[in-house]
């Protein structure tokens, strides 16, 4: 008995060393190096690994670049890798499957940055000091580097680094805020003035940074310039207590101005804005109690010129509430986690007009709506795979879909959205240059003119790891069909915004309940 007790003890024993060694022989590990753009190693980089639903772990590559982590459980592990100094250049984390007890391994890329330094003179060729330097990529990116600011010193010099290797416009901006004249004559102001020395932002000279270097030489000349006065008058402002308003005027990008923004407070609701320069403007007046509650706005376009402006009237209105109805097919309801979305139809205004959500019936209503010109937009709270598109969209006589919705003083029609069945499918996969599946793409599909201001006919998805997303309720009818990369600085809404990019677009032509594939491959960076 003594014998058998002994011997079922040792089987236990083995039994649980059988399954410890099996487990641990299920766990993977990886190997890998990390390596700069011309492939040789980086030492004291810092690897993270993160897989779902466990902590992340990280290691520091020694001398030679390499690194192993052991214990890993297998699956799909998502890898970032940084060093000061340097930046990925795919700017997406790298994903790596471990197999059950196997070593993988990977190669890491870091690319080196780049800096830009110059100086920045005023008329007399006198450093500036605290002028503010704004790097900027070209085309532009949402996502900007680290660096793209900078400010000069008291010799009149700025060093803006950490730049990934591409082109760059660089814009000095100082504002003079010593009173008096010089030479005997007005001070004025400067403007934006981008290298080597233009005003005009479309004349701007591209800075070119490659990887490690260090561009010198970008000097910028400042030139004092007397721009145009413009005077004008709040009105509408309620009497039921103290109030705080405010007018400003912003520059509406890309239209070419080279103004900077400027703010007032007005005085018994007159305003003055001096030394504002030519080109396309948006004033807003503003008004609020000192609860940040009860908010009026109103926006206007303003076209600048060379002479002064006088009689500039805002007149501030109440916000209204804008109802509407969807309606679908015969048997048809709406899916759920719709929303309705008003955006202004202005490309380079980023304020929201609002969004609300949908009643089962379909009835919906948005307030705390500011006067302007919107245009409507369905969003959804989820994914939505259904066939349904938007059809039309009228607001009384109107047709607000091509021409956009009005909300003026008078309460405003309501909208009538009408949604039919049997939109298209577009299947879409995504390759880079080399030919691999690229994840987290932003596929976009425009409509063609003549209905390229119908936003709402604007489609999306972003790529999975196969590289592949599906587009469903698509209008019939053409579009272009693009794949971004993911953080782009862009406003989708602009068909100006796509011009630069034809090229690398497919034109897609999608019938009723049509179901196409379009493989395309994603628009560099560079």
């Amino acid at each position: 008995m003594h014998d058998l007790r002994l011997v079922v003890q040792g089987l236990i024993l083995l039994f649980f060393l059988i399954r410890a060694v099996g487990a641990q022989e299920q766990h993977g590990r990886l190997t890998g190096v990390v390596v700069d753009h011309q492939g040789q190693p980086l030492r004291k980089a810092h690897v993270i690994l993160h897989h779902d639903n466990e902590e992340d772990k990280s290691i520091i590559t020694a001398e030679n670049g390499t690194f192993t982590i052991g214990h890993l459980t297998p699956g799909r592990l998502t890898i970032t890798v940084n060093k000061d100094g340097y930046i990925d250049p795919a700017k997406r984390p790298q994903r790596v499957t471990i197999p059950p007890a196997t070593t993988a391994s990977i190669t890491l890329t870091l690319q080196r940055t780049g800096s830009i330094t110059g100086t920045v003179t005023d008329e007399d060729g006198d450093p500036i000091m605290g002028a503010s330097i704004q790097i900027q990529r070209w085309p532009r990116k949402k996502n900007q580097d680290y660096g793209n600011m900078a400010t000069t010193d008291d010799r009149g010099s700025y060093r803006a680094y950490l730049l990934s290797p591409g082109d760059y416009t660089v814009t000095a901006n100082f504002q003079d805020r010593r009173e008096g004249n010089i030479h005997g004559r007005p001070r004025g102001t400067y403007p934006p003035t981008s290298y080597p020395g233009t005003t005009d932002p479309t004349a701007a000279g591209l800075v070119r940074v490659t990887p490690g270097s260090e561009t010198t030489g970008i000097d910028i000349p400042l030139q004092r310039a007397t721009g145009v006065t413009i005077t004008g008058m709040v009105t509408g402002e309620p009497k039921d207590g103290p109030r705080f308003l405010a007018v400003s005027l912003e520059p509406i990008a890309p239209r070419g101005t080279i103004g900077s923004s400027r703010n007032t407070i007005p005085r018994d609701g007159r305003f003055t804005l001096y030394d504002v320069f030519p080109g396309s403007y948006r004033a807003t007046a503003r008004s609020e109690d000192f609860n940040n509650e009860h908010q009026l706005t109103v926006q206007q376009p303003v076209i600048v010129g060379a002479e002064d402006i006088h009689g500039l009237l805002l007149h501030l209105h109440p916000p209204v509430t804008l109802t509407g109805t969807i309606t679908t097919p015969p048997g048809r309801t709406l899916p759920n986690g719709l929303l309705v979305i008003l955006a202004p139809r202005d490309a380079g205004n980023q304020q929201s007009g609002g969004a609300g959500t949908i009643n089962p019936d379909g009835r919906f209503h948005l307030t705390n709506v500011s006067t302007g010109t919107y245009d409507m937009m369905l969003g959804a709270t989820s994914t939505v795979a259904d066939d349904l598109y938007v059809s039309s969209i009228r607001q009384g006589t109107t047709d607000a879909l091509t021409d956009g919705i009005t909300i003026g003083e008078e309460p405003p029609a309501a909208l009538e959205i009408v949604m039919q069945a049997n939109g298209g499918t577009l299947d879409c996969t995504v390759n880079n240059a080399t030919g691999d599946f690229v994840p987290e793409s932003a596929l976009m599909l425009v409509p063609d003119p003549p209905r390229h201001r119908q936003v709402t006919r604007l489609g999306n998805c972003s790529t999975n790891e196969q590289g592949n997303c599906t587009i469903k309720g698509i209008a019939p009818g053409e579009y272009h069909a693009y794949a971004f990369p993911n953080g782009m600085d862009m406003d989708y809404r602009d068909p100006d915004t796509y011009a630069p990019y034809t090229k690398y677009g497919k034109v897609i032509t999608i019938g009723t309940g049509e179901r196409q594939h379009v493989q395309l491959n994603e628009i560099p960076e560079e």
